[in-house]
Parts: C-alpha cells; sequence; structure tokens
C-alpha cells in the first residue's frame, strides 16, 4: 500500500515556489513550514512574509501544515494559546503539528484548540500508535534527527496515521514496502533526508522521492 500523501518537512527562505508547485502538480504531497518564535527567519525558520507569501498560492493540490516547535508549543500545552492566533499566522494551513514532550501534552486540549482555528491537529509518538483519535499521530522515535528505527508501528484500522524517521530519496521505496504491509491510511514525512550538502531544502531530492514512491508524473 503507498502513502496517501507525502509531508515534506523544512521549506526555507531560497524554496521556489514554481517548482514547489510543479511538483504538488505532480504527485499528492504537502509541505510544511517549521515556526519557532525565537528562530523564525534563520535556517529552516523562513520569515513569516515568506510564508505568507507563498501560502497565497494555496490551492486543492498545493496544501500546507505548520510544525509549532519551542515557546509556540511549549505555550500551548500551559495556556491553550499559541500566540499566533490573533496575527493570523495559521491561516492557510491544513495541519498542524505541536512537536512537545511534555507529559501534560493532552490531545484532547490540542484538539479542542485546533478547532478554533480550523486546522486538523497532529502529535508525535516514539512508540505504538496510542488510543487517542482526538489528533493525527505521526511515529517518528527520532524526532527530527533522521535516525531510521528498526520497526515501523502497525496502524490502528484505517485512520489516517504518519510516519517519520531517516527516510530520504535512497530508501523510501524500501521502508514504504515495509510501511505498506502494516498500515492502509498514511503519510510519510522527512526533513533531513530532503536536505542538500548545502543544508537547503531540496526539491529535486523531493521529486526523487516521489518518483521512486508513485513512479513517473502521468501526463495532463
Amino acid at each position: 500500500m503507498l502513502p496517501s500523501f507525502i509531508s515534506f518537512t523544512g521549506v526555507d527562505l531560497q524554496t521556489s515556489i514554481p517548482r514547489m508547485m510543479a511538483l504538488a502538480a505532480d504527485y499528492p504531497v504537502e509541505f510544511a513550514f517549521l515556526l519557532s518564535p525565537s528562530r523564525q527567519g534563520t535556517g529552516r525558520f523562513p520569515p513569516r512574509e515568506f510564508i505568507h507569501h507563498v501560502l497565497s498560492y494555496r490551492n486543492s493540490r498545493f496544501k500546507f501544515a505548520a510544525h509549532l516547535i519551542d515557546e509556540y508549543s511549549a505555550k500551548l500545552v500551559e495556556t491553550q494559546m499559541t500566540g499566533l492566533e490573533a496575527s493570523g499566522d495559521l491561516k492557510g494551513f491544513e495541519r498542524v503539528q505541536i512537536n512537545s514532550d511534555s507529559p501534560d501534552l493532552s490531545p484532547k486540549k490540542v484538539r479542542k484548540w485546533a478547532d478554533t482555528q480550523g486546522i486538523v491537529p497532529i502529535l508525535q509518538c516514539t512508540q505504538a500508535f496510542p488510543a487517542d483519535q482526538s489528533v493525527q499521530w505521526l511515529f517518528d522515535p527520532s524526532k527530527g534527527t533522521g535516525t531510521r528505527p528498526a520497526s515501523w508501528p502497525a496502524a490502528r484500522g484505517t485512520r489516517l496515521v504518519g510516519y517519520a524517521g531517516g527516510i530520504g530519496p535512497d530508501n523510501v521505496a524500501e521502508v514504504v514496502g515495509q510501511i505498506g504491509q502494516v498500515a492502509r491510511n498514511y503519510w510519510i514525512d522527512m526533513a533531513s533526508g530532503v536536505r542538500g550538502a548545502d543544508h537547503r531544502f531540496d526539491l529535486g531530492k523531493c521529486r526523487q522521492v516521489c518518483e521512486a514512491v508513485y513512479g513517473p508524473p502521468h501526463p495532463a
């Protein structure tokens, strides 16, 4: 079973919008932005102005997610608010992932907050997928370090789940073959695996991943 879509995380300031749109026209993909109040405008955290510009091109195939990191996720755990609500910085995102290891993180409270923003919430897990269905779950024991796990947990039924950790152009076909044995409705997420030697987001690698998974794009 192939993934329902692929999420590419870490779009940066040098990423070409036309090339992103071309990839989205050819394959079922999602592009994810990293959001941090202390790191925005550096490296993998592009300026808000650039993010808003990219989001203005959103359409039925050009889809986006946000990953809330650092103070944003910590504040959500503490107050059930991120500080982004009034600014409208979450508008245009279909899904939002909360990156937090806090034991006080409540899936139900996250879902309640996400409903007020009109977005689908994602939380990470490092072992079996939790039974709680308040949020979507991403299995990611590497937590962004690009380390591939020894095995992939089975999904619960047909609900949508995600898998991440050490996936890239060179191994994605093998990984999808393994995950496809234990899940029917899933996405795969990658960040480190689609960055170049210069540490920039690499759309060429993203296309290699898509071709390895889905084959050549079909003519319109």
